[in-house]
């Protein structure tokens, strides 16, 4: 399972949004707890990792998109 977000609404088209503009973890309109929920009633126990696809955090060199993406991560996870 990848995490990233999305806003409720953009200008951008699907295929640039996802390539470029992806929102960290609980900054857009993915309810997590809902998610992990659901998962949890399946007994799912899937693979976690980040995908954050930004150009303004790759602008900000890797050791701050890294940070980041760590903590908005840890922040949604159970």
């Amino acid at each position: 399972m990848q995490l990233s977000d999305v806003a409720a609404s953009t200008e951008l088209e699907p295929e640039p949004e996802a390539m470029t503009a992806r929102l960290l973890p609980g900054d857009g309109v993915v309810d997590y707890p809902e998610l992990w929920e659901a998962l949890d009633q399946i007994d799912a126990t899937p693979v976690v990792a980040a995908e954050v696809m930004a150009a303004e955090f790759v602008a900000e060199g890797e050791s701050s998109m890294t940070a980041k993406v760590h903590d908005a991560c840890r922040s949604v996870l159970p």
